[in-house]
């Protein structure tokens, strides 16, 4: 059994203390929204699933996440940092409005017949 979301989370209430903002930063596609996820099922708090995809640029904006430390503390999932050696920094305005996500990923679940 992996320990290290539950250290990481004891170690993210500690610092955070009873009233304080914990902002998880990181590169597009780092695993932050994952991050939060696990945060939340270790500590078995039901939260709105953030979506975890191997796209980047799923999260569209800063979002506060209740439930997982302290009730004053407060946890938020950012958008990813911009990084000059991925391949969507190299876009010109045109291509990146073709593959830029503008709406929330849905889940589907498809079917297959024998």
């Amino acid at each position: 059994m992996n320990k290290l979301p539950k250290l990481v989370l004891f170690a993210t209430k500690e610092l955070a203390g009873p009233r304080g903002n914990v902002w998880v930063i990181g590169a597009q596609n780092a695993g932050k929204s994952t991050l939060i996820n696990t945060l939340a099922e270790k500590e078995g708090v039901k939260v709105m699933r953030l979506t975890e995809a191997a796209v980047p640029g799923t999260t569209l904006g800063i979002l506060r996440i209740a439930g997982i430390l302290p009730a004053k503390a407060k946890l938020y999932d950012t958008l990813g940092l911009l990084h000059p050696y991925l391949m969507t920094m190299r876009l010109n305005t045109e291509e990146q409005k073709m593959v830029e996500l503008r709406k929330e990923l849905q889940p589907r679940t498809f079917r297959v017949k024998v």
